[in-house]
């Protein structure tokens, strides 16, 4: 049963209470300060008897077994929501493995359709040129087939005008055989005189010889438009052929156009199907990262329920000083000793947030490379040992209350995690020195490894606390504990 307020001795304390009232010693209190701390006391016995309830708790009061048990439950489904955090993660880096290939995958894919619209414009590039040959070979064919048609009607315009001269000539042949030879006799007798009739005569063979020379030349003409026609046409073939070439390379050059196209299709098919793939696996992903979100929305949530179940031990250990139940003799006006006394030692996990943790790291982690010995833990600052136990996340676990801390002007208390085993001078509410071994290093609980878990707890007001970074208490230890 614990003492009434009023029937236990007095006790020297040398700072300040718990809950962080300034005290006086017992030779400096007056009579008025004395009533005023009985009263105080007393109200804080009622805080202990009435601790703040975690949510979904009734306001009857909890003994500490019962509040450790509540913090045990909680812990377990935090180890629980973080190994299904563990767990989102693995999964989750499983399925971004399998996104990484695809996302080659479909650069490789968009690379090569790259390259086929680069051919296929070179190809379109290519069948334009041969396309304005063509055009230009065609204007060059309509043009030969113009000087063809003139040519022949040319050709049609001589050969009419010789057969009309030959025409003619015979009947002028005929007429002159009908009426018989004409001889110089009868030119004399049908002319007038014999002037007369040399110019007759020499006319009619004047007239003969023109004819000949205009059939002559006729024959010339057409026979240079004949040479003339032959020559076009033989161009006229060639641009022929080299119109056909150009058709066939033309052609050519569509067929490797429309192959290209079918490889594009082809790749476009392949691309949906590899980016179809991308939109399932990073749906997944998100869908992970979201039951990611809230499991740690629930840690949190299991978090402050655990910080509400810790403020109530705080309270009934605020309540066994006040009642003289556990003694509050406790002078740190000295400093701090580390709590993982060798060499060698180094912090392998730092407070607050880091990447591989979902809630910020509430101490410091401690270990040592030769992890085949067995390494003593011992108490950083004289104090009370508060608790001590094993639960799902802390594993065996020590946590001492060290009272007003001069150096640094606040109430403290330190909790010591993961250790294998237990000294056997581990008592709840029993003073212990700086330097006391508390147990041995090891890897119980929420762990990875052998190592010690250290956490320096403030009190902020009444029972309220908050984790600080042990380096605001360590860090003038110097080397060799703090270099990896």
């Amino acid at each position: 049963m614990r003492k009434a307020a009023s029937e236990k001795k007095p006790v020297a304390i040398t700072k300040i209470s718990p809950w962080g009232d300034p005290l006086q010693t017992p030779e400096r209190i007056t009579p008025l300060r004395r009533r005023g701390l009985c009263f105080l006391l007393s109200v804080v016995l009622l805080a202990g008897a009435l601790a703040v309830d975690a949510p979904g708790v009734s306001a009857a009061a909890k003994t500490e077994q019962e509040i450790k048990a509540e913090i045990a439950q909680i812990e377990k489904k935090i180890a629980a929501q973080e190994k299904e955090i563990n767990r989102l993660r693995e999964e989750q880096s499983d399925q971004e493995e399998l996104l990484l290939p695809l996302q080659a995958q479909i650069a490789d894919v968009e690379a090569k359709a790259k390259l086929i619209d680069g051919e296929i414009a070179r190809l379109n590039t290519q069948a334009a040129q041969l396309r304005t040959q063509i055009k230009g070979i065609e204007k060059d064919i309509a043009g030969l087939d113009a000087q063809m048609e003139d040519i022949e009607a040319q050709t049609k315009a001589k050969d009419a005008q010789i057969r009309e001269m030959q025409q003619q000539l015979q009947n002028r042949l005929r007429k002159q055989y009908m009426d018989g030879p004409v001889s110089n006799l009868q030119l004399l007798l049908a002319s007038p005189d014999l002037s007369s009739m040399l110019t007759v005569s020499e006319f009619l063979k004047q007239e003969a010889a023109n004819d000949e020379l205009l059939r002559k030349r006729l024959e010339a003409e057409m026979a240079q438009m004949k040479i003339l026609q032959g020559k076009l046409n033989e161009q006229q073939d060639k641009l022929d052929e080299r119109k056909l070439e150009l058709q066939k390379q033309s052609g050519a050059l569509m067929k490797k156009v429309l192959d290209q196209e079918a490889k594009k299709k082809e790749l476009d098919k392949e691309q949906q199907k590899i980016s179809a793939a991308e939109t399932e696996i990073t749906s997944i992903i998100n869908g992970l990262k979201r039951k990611t979100k809230n499991a740690q929305q629930i840690i949190a949530q299991q978090r402050k329920e655990q910080e509400a179940f810790e403020r109530e031990l705080d309270a009934i250990l605020a309540a066994k000083f006040a009642s003289g139940e556990v003694s509050q003799q406790v002078s740190n006006n000295g400093q701090m000793i580390w709590p993982f006394p060798y060499k060698g030692c180094y912090i392998t996990s730092e407070f607050g947030a880091t990447s591989n943790r979902t809630t910020p790291h509430k101490g410091m982690d401690i270990s040592i490379a030769d992890k085949s010995k067995s390494y003593a833990i011992i108490a950083a600052l004289d104090g009370v040992i508060a608790a001590h136990g094993w639960d799902k996340y802390m594993g065996n676990y020590v946590m001492i209350y060290h009272g007003y801390y001069a150096p640094t002007g606040k109430t403290i208390k330190t909790t010591y995690m993961h250790l294998a085993s237990f000294d056997s001078g581990v008592v709840d509410n029993v003073p212990v020195k700086a330097g006391k071994v508390l147990g041995i290093m090891g890897s119980t609980g929420n762990s990875t490894g052998p190592h010690l878990h250290f956490q320096i707890n403030e009190y902020t007001s009444g029972t309220a606390t908050v984790p600080v970074n042990p380096r605001g208490y360590l860090g003038n230890l110097g080397a060799p504990y703090l270099v990896k």
